[in-house]
């Protein structure tokens, strides 16, 4: 059982005279913890990774993670699971009863999305894809194509984003994580 907080060496010998040593540092234990968010919403279905922290010089190796419902949303190891629609907080507690929360709300998965972009652009532009997937829905996950990268990129550090680097016509798909998609035709030219 640790006494204090500081380092020490654990050691022990066999009848044979063989030795072992475990080397341990004691720290204090969490004072207090937070949940990166302290709010999220998710679909049905869709997995969400929460974080805990701890003041810099405390720490705390059993974290338990409760629901307090879990019909609309389960919680393993700080992956928060969408079940269905609702509204629960998802808790972590450590082993001297510190805790966090983090209120969650599960909503539907849409029905139908719809790309929001102009049908024109111009070439070296960059545009924003914009997409609508009506009320109280959830998108998850959202994966952007193009039908040719010679007229069209997706920006890599922003996957909502399309650089126009050529003259043309391509398409444009956004796929959900639910498998729902829509498509819209984009021509670009250097007027």
């Amino acid at each position: 059982t640790a006494v204090a907080v500081g380092k020490s060496t654990i050691s022990a010998v066999a009848y044979n005279n063989i030795e072992s040593n475990c080397h341990l540092e004691v720290v204090n234990a969490p004072t207090s913890i937070a949940f990166d968010k302290s709010e999220a919403a998710l679909g049905i279905g869709d997995e969400l990774q929460l974080n805990v922290g701890f003041n810099e010089e405390e720490y705390s190796n059993s974290i338990f993670y409760t629901s307090s419902d879990e019909t609309v949303a389960k919680i393993e190891n700080g992956k928060v699971n969408g079940v269905s629609v609702g509204e629960c907080v998802v808790f972590a507690k450590c082993y001297n009863d510190v805790s966090a929360e983090c209120k969650i709300e599960v909503k539907k998965l849409p029905e139908t999305v719809s790309l929001i972009i102009p049908e024109k652009h111009i070439v070296g532009t960059t545009f924003e894809v914009l997409y609508d997937i009506g009320k109280d829905t959830v998108a998850g996950s959202v994966e952007l194509s193009v039908s040719d990268e010679n007229v069209l990129k997706i920006v890599k550090e922003d996957n909502m984003r399309i650089h126009c680097v050529g003259k043309g016509s391509a398409d444009i798909t956004i796929t959900l994580q639910n498998g729902v998609t829509d498509t819209k035709t984009v021509t670009v030219d250097d007027y």
